[in-house]
């Protein structure tokens, strides 16, 4: 393994000329670019930790970070060429290896180019015809370096760095061959490289709200958030909610409203249980609904305000129902029914809960949480 140094010229153990990026420059110029654009990257890991899971965030920061990685190991692998007794050897960004017969090449030329953002740097091995050879960017090679290789070919030597820099139309029209068409398409290869990281981070929000909106097995527990902080404590994560069974259809309790015509009653079994030192409020009638199988969702009868010409029944034959509202601390844990009217012939396919959207207990903008219900017999 060859010794990290500073030099990014140097002679190989077969006596070649290796002509590559110091690995230390390398870095230094990775991590300036790093520490220059640490607002912004700040103002994202910020952002995806507020919206995604503490697994989503870190998946979403070891994408960028391994993007950076291979962007290191390419220009690492690009940036090199080898000087041997016959032939020359660059290599492509790509990774193929091109052999280009040091008895062919004429002439070698020291190029900067000018593009709308900055200026790019290159040795071009050119031959009869002024036909570019082969060419390796050395954006990272310091300049001695670059000339130091060229002279050791043996064949004239242009320096061809105006002020400003040479356009690319220009240093095609002087060496055809010489510019390939991803260093021509700069515009077009940067709107590639942004939308592959707008897929990647796309991707991966579009992974975590899939599995995390995939409907959880019936009697499964989920932590219960409150975006903002519950009322009657400031916490985040507050407690647990799982839906135990439901009752399809159920009864009304005697003396209750009997439900609509065509309509039937459905009882949901639910428990709250606490995990927080500090009291924490929550309006169950307010947090759980039901989804049919289209997608409609039907409020429950705690929220319709119970008996009356304007709600349904709230009390079941399947069990005691839940209170409007319940309050709770650690280690302490409520169980009842929610009741719910709805079509004869639609089927319940899940119950969704609705995390608070701030200490009000709004619900308009929440995360919800699905439970699947099984159809009828299965």
């Amino acid at each position: 393994m060859r010794a990290e140094t500073d030099r990014d010229i140097e002679v190989t153990s077969q006596g070649y000329l290796l002509l590559h990026p110091s690995r230390r420059r390398l870095r230094s110029w990775y991590l300036g670019s790093v520490l220059a654009g640490i607002p912004l990257l700040g103002a994202i890991v910020v952002r995806g930790v507020l919206e995604l899971p503490w697994w989503g965030a870190l998946l979403l920061v070891a994408g960028g970070l391994a993007l950076g990685a291979v962007s290191f190991r390419q220009r690492l692998w690009m940036e090199t060429a080898t000087l041997t007794p016959a032939s020359l050897l660059t290599r492509t960004w790509y990774g193929h290896t091109r052999t280009v017969p040091r008895a062919a090449i004429r002439e070698i030329v020291v190029a900067t180019v000018a593009t709308t953002k900055d200026l790019l740097h290159y040795l071009l091995f050119v031959g009869d015809g002024r036909r570019c050879l082969a060419r390796t960017s050395v954006d990272a090679i310091s300049r001695d370096s670059q000339l130091a290789f060229a002279r050791q070919v043996g064949v004239p030597v242009r320096d061809l760095t105006p002020e400003g820099g040479i356009s690319f139309r220009e240093l095609r029209r002087q060496y055809p061959g010489c510019v390939s068409w991803v260093a021509a398409h700069p515009v077009a290869v940067g709107l590639l490289v942004t939308l592959l990281v707008l897929l990647l981070a796309v991707g991966t929000i579009v992974g975590v709200v899939a599995i995390e909106g995939r409907p959880v097995p019936m009697g499964q527990a989920v932590e219960l958030h409150c975006k903002g902080g519950c009322a009657g404590g400031g916490q985040d994560e507050v407690g647990t909610v799982h839906v135990l069974r439901v009752v399809d259809p159920a009864q009304g309790a005697a003396g209750s409203r009997p439900p609509g015509e065509a309509e039937r009653l459905v009882a949901v079994e639910v428990q709250w249980t606490g995990t927080s030192t500090t009291p924490v409020t929550d309006h169950p009638g307010q947090a759980v609904e039901v989804r049919d199988s289209q997608g409609t969702h039907y409020v429950s009868c705690q929220l319709m305000h119970g008996e009356g010409s304007e709600g349904c029944a709230t009390q079941t034959t399947a069990g005691p129902a839940l209170p409007e509202q319940v309050t709770l601390t650690r280690g302490q844990s409520v169980r009842g029914y929610l009741t719910f009217e709805v079509p004869e012939e639609d089927r319940v396919a899940k119950v969704e809960y609705s995390e608070p959207n701030d200490a009000t207990m709004r619900r308009f903008t929440g995360d919800t949480v699905d439970w699947q219900v099984a159809p009828p017999g299965s």
